[in-house]
């Protein structure tokens, strides 16, 4: 919660701190949800994290959704999400990939239920991203894609956010 409550006061916090605060909420998820899913995060050591500046909570709302829509109401006996921090040139590329049911099968499962929850996150955090490019505050790109198997089927979602580089600082 400390590590929320600082960045919440600022606009960009470094990537390092914002990957902090997601092991943080990722164990915290794996707590909660022991049998459900396991994790990995993978982080590329080249990438100095203190170089990139990104919107707070730009990550975790995208793993929130894996866990929540993609893996949690999966029957698989291994649910897994990944997370892959990579360097790209001078950029990061942040991957967010699931097994679960995807997007779809998700979307099917929320319309039989009988609740008035309505999800934001996807839309909030990509208004906000496109708010940030606009202002020219930083360039950060979003993907999201549906992943299947060879038969076609869902085989869950990945997401990637490409974060380019700012400035460099020392």
């Amino acid at each position: 919660m400390r590590l929320y409550l600082n960045g919440s006061d600022s606009q960009f916090i470094t990537l390092k701190q914002e990957l902090d605060v997601l092991k943080l909420y990722c164990s915290l998820e794996h707590l909660r949800f022991a049998d459900k899913f396991d994790y990995d995060i993978n982080i590329d050591t080249a990438i100095r994290l203190e170089d990139y500046d990104v919107p707070a909570m730009l990550l975790q709302p995208h793993v929130e959704n894996a866990i929540r829509h993609g893996l949690i109401p999966n029957q698989k006996a291994k649910n897994f999400l990944q997370i892959n921090i990579k360097k790209d040139i001078n950029n990061v590329v942040c991957e967010i990939i699931d097994n679960g049911i995807g997007r779809s099968r998700s979307l099917e499962l929320k319309g039989k239920s009988n609740t008035d929850h309505r999800s934001m996150g996807n839309k909030i955090s990509k208004e906000r991203l496109e708010m940030i490019r606009a202002l020219k505050l930083a360039y950060i790109s979003e993907k999201i894609s549906d992943l299947s198997d060879e038969y076609g089927q869902s085989a869950g979602t990945k997401v990637e956010i490409l974060i380019f580089k700012r400035s460099s600082k020392k």
